[in-house]
């Protein structure tokens, strides 16, 4: 993908074209309705999953060697250090809305996260940047 379109398209696409099955997961119940949330949950870790691979590889491109230690580590606390938030976050709602009007919501702030991605600079690039300060 990243070899066709770029990295920075890459990204773009696995998030922008992924996260919106998200909505299906909310969908899913008893009988044929799991599918929507198997599919969901597929096409949203499979985004997911690119995204991460394409940062990754952006990260040891971009990141003096020296560096790539600290930046993993700082990237791994803030990603695991969100969870409990999250968890809380999703029990609190869970509660006060219930469970399916919480996943509703949660779902759909995630279809709409690649709207942060689309509103700077990196939805006129092809590719991300490999050395600090090019532009």
């Amino acid at each position: 993908m990243t070899a066709r379109w770029g990295t920075a398209r890459g990204l773009l696409l696995a998030t922008t074209v992924t996260a919106p099955f998200g909505l299906l997961i909310p969908l899913g119940g008893k009988g044929w309705t799991l599918a929507a949330l198997v599919a969901g949950n597929a096409l949203l870790a499979l985004g997911v999953v690119l995204a991460n691979v394409i940062q990754g590889a952006f990260r040891q491109q971009y990141c003096p060697p020296r560096l790539l230690g600290r930046v993993t580590a700082c990237i791994s606390v803030a990603s695991f250090g969100a969870i409990p938030f999250g968890s809380l976050l999703g029990g609190v709602l869970g509660t006060a809305l219930g469970l399916r009007p919480t996943l509703w919501l949660l779902t759909a702030g995630i279809a709409v996260t690649p709207l942060l991605l689309l509103a700077g600079p990196l939805r006129t690039r092809r590719d991300l940047p490999t050395v600090p300060g090019e532009a």
